[in-house]
């Protein structure tokens, strides 16, 4: 397997300061890459960015109980929180997020699921740049 997919599996999802939600789709995107269910695992690596946003808006970690007021659109990359990414880091974010768009949002054929054996191949490397692209927030101080 490759390095970040290799350094995903190797997280320990309770140990990264999530909250459930965030916590329990690492788990399932942990999965989907150890069975080489590559579309499932992008799709869900970009879950993980959205909702990863959207728990550190409503709760304090400190007092999971609390759980503070959270209005506004959740834009996304400029606005989403995640401001202590690179500009890089933040690119990649928005190719996974257009990826999973083309995943889920059936708009005609994409690389990849054309039902041609090279399908996997690809889906393996979009898989590994989505495990890339969130490595960064999984492992943030």
């Amino acid at each position: 397997m490759s390095s970040a997919i290799d350094k995903f599996l190797n997280l320990l999802p309770n140990q990264l300061g999530l909250g459930p939600h965030s916590t329990r789709l690492v788990i399932e995107a942990q999965g989907a890459m150890r069975y080489k269910l590559w579309a499932s695992a992008i799709i869900l690596s970009a879950t993980i960015v959205d909702v990863i946003r959207h728990e550190e808006s409503i709760y304090d970690f400190d007092s999971i109980n609390e759980i503070d007021e959270f209005s506004g659109d959740m834009g996304y990359i400029e606005s989403s929180g995640y401001d202590y990414l690179t500009m890089a880091e933040r690119k990649k974010l928005a190719w996974l997020r257009s990826m999973r768009n083309q995943l889920v949002h059936y708009e005609g054929a994409i690389e990849g699921m054309l039902g041609r054996p090279s399908d996997d191949g690809y889906l393996h490397t979009q898989a590994d740049k989505a495990a890339s692209a969130i490595l960064p927030i999984m492992l943030r101080d």
